[in-house]
């Protein structure tokens, strides 16, 4: 535990991120929570009941930070607005029964017919701007007027997410010293700036050190598995439809990109936060081969110059993907950090040999049904084996489920934050 407030705590937390993931061991192991929707029932509400009010939502959401000491985090407030969806009559995103859990219910979905492909090859924006909304979502079937409607509700349910984001990202920046880790750093309003000069700095950049951009990736065959084709479709794309599937990956891959370009003339080892992002959807399920030609080349293409000039690159994982890690041993040393989901991160440790960075920790069964002991003999061997040499961040747990009793949750992370802290 430290004993640091303010600027001073977070720059500490900072330097032991950076230290870590610069296969450098730090003074006290990083510490994240991945909570989704958990701090709606830490705050004795659910999200039903806030979500219409941005500030209340971002207050009941914020509340178990100040209890809670951890370090960084992929986001604050990150739920998906499932009212925005409910809006315009789609059901891909639901409200559990107990009001605070979204579902994303893929199965509902509605996807593109083989036949369809050529549209989305033969003209993209078509496609994307007009054909496929007017495809999937149920307000494009109504008159105009109830059209409009629908779609002016949705938005309003998005406008509001983003006010909660933006308050949210702040609180846990400004108020609880929280490292935003894969996600723009928030930017402040002139109460954070007096916050700030208070303790001695002249501005939150000079105390923060943030950097204005960042660089996203986002594989094209992610885009199809999650939107455009859905999961079992595109798996028979690959064994059956592959050359089709080969020209709606390059069709997607020539669109602008929607980002703004970023500077390679900029030393990002000087203003090493946010880091850039990928995610792993599909990646899980592809064999060397396949993973290579949809996903790691493209990604090597576009990551590798920015790791060069000192960018380091957190990588959200999903499945199991040992037999294909070692890959990220092409990147400079201490420029890639990638979240474990199924596999062990003592096993993806051994792999990656002091490369680049592991985040991994517990899974969330383990909290659910939880054993004392045995999650703290867990917690003691991954320290043990990955702590050593740097190169290593602890979450507790991956996809942190909402029925976790507070009491677990604040035990496991009391205790981890002690035993990965240098006597």
């Amino acid at each position: 535990m430290s004993n640091r407030k303010g600027v001073e705590l977070f720059r500490w937390r900072a330097k032991n991120l950076l230290d870590a993931t610069s296969m450098r061991e730090p003074e006290k192991i990083p510490v994240s929570l991945e909570v989704l929707t958990w701090p709606y029932r830490y705050a004795g509400t659910t999200l039903k009941d806030v979500i219409d009010d941005p500030v209340k939502n971002a207050e009941a959401y914020c509340r178990y930070m100040a209890d809670y000491e951890y370090d960084f985090a992929l986001g604050a407030g990150n739920y998906v607005p499932y009212d925005a969806f409910l809006a315009v009559g789609s059901e891909g995103y639901k409200l559990h029964t107990d009001n605070t859990t979204v579902q994303h219910n893929q199965a509902n979905q509605h996807f593109i017919t083989d036949e369809e492909y050529e549209i989305l090859i033969n003209d993209y924006s078509y496609f994307a701007n007009e054909y496929f909304p007017k495809k999937t979502v149920p307000a494009f079937k109504k008159s105009k007027r109830e059209a409009y409607e629908m779609m002016k509700k949705s938005a309003e349910c998005i406008v509001r997410h983003e006010k909660m984001l933006d308050i949210a990202s702040r609180k846990a920046v400004f108020e609880h010293q929280i490292v935003p880790v894969a996600v723009p750093a928030p930017i402040p309003t002139e109460e954070d700036e007096a916050r700030v000069r208070a303790q001695g700095y002249a501005s939150v950049k000079e105390a923060y050190n943030f950097r204005p951009f960042t660089k996203m990736f986002y594989a094209p065959i992610d885009l199809l598995f999650d939107s455009y084709r859905g999961m079992m479709d595109t798996f028979e794309d690959l064994m059956n439809n592959e050359e089709v599937l080969e020209k709606a990956c390059e069709t997607i891959l020539n669109q602008p990109d929607p980002m703004p370009p970023m500077p390679l003339d900029f030393d990002y080892t000087q203003a090493p936060l946010p880091f850039g992002a990928g995610v792993y959807h599909i990646a899980a399920f592809l064999n060397p081969e396949q993973y290579d030609k949809y996903w790691f080349r493209e990604f090597k293409r576009q990551m590798l110059p920015y790791a060069e000039k000192g960018l380091k690159i957190f990588i959200k994982g999903e499945g199991a993907f040992l037999h294909i890690i070692d890959r990220f041993k092409e990147f400079p040393t201490g420029t890639i950090i990638i979240q474990m989901d199924l596999d062990d991160p003592v096993e993806a440790k051994k792999h990656l040999a002091g490369s680049q960075t592991v985040y991994g920790g517990l899974i969330p069964a383990q909290l659910f049904h939880y054993h004392k002991d045995k999650v703290f003999d867990r917690v003691k061997k991954i320290i043990d084996e990955c702590a050593p040499g740097g190169g290593f961040l602890f979450n507790v747990p991956c996809g942190f489920p909402t029925d976790v009793e507070p009491e677990v949750a604040m035990e496991v992370l009391n205790f981890v934050n002690e035993y990965g802290t240098k006597k």
